[in-house]
């Protein structure tokens, strides 16, 4: 990436166009591993905004909390099944 715009500057001819290019081209380049920061590690504060930041501990809480209720209203009941209920019945 450091040697990018001395190619550019050496293969083409007019200095805007060589400036635009570079430009351009490293501008790209540093996006496009931007984005592939953001995309291997999407919940750390640290690489991308704090809303993208996944709240572990609340949601931990949250799914208990509601887990309790389900279970106090009385259709937290375990499940049963028989042995013949497991098998396939025979023709």
């Amino acid at each position: 990436m450091c040697l990018f715009p001395f190619v550019v500057a050496a293969k083409v001819q007019g200095v805007v166009m060589a400036t635009t290019i570079a430009f351009l081209g490293v501008t790209m380049m540093y996006s496009l591993n931007e984005v592939a920061r953001e995309l291997e590690d999407p919940y750390t504060a640290e690489l991308g905004s704090s809303a993208n930041r996944l709240q572990a501990a609340a949601m931990h809480s949250d799914f208990n909390e509601r887990l309790l209720i389900f279970h106090r209203n009385g259709r937290g009941r375990a499940l049963s099944f028989s042995s013949s209920s497991l098998l396939p019945s025979a023709p």
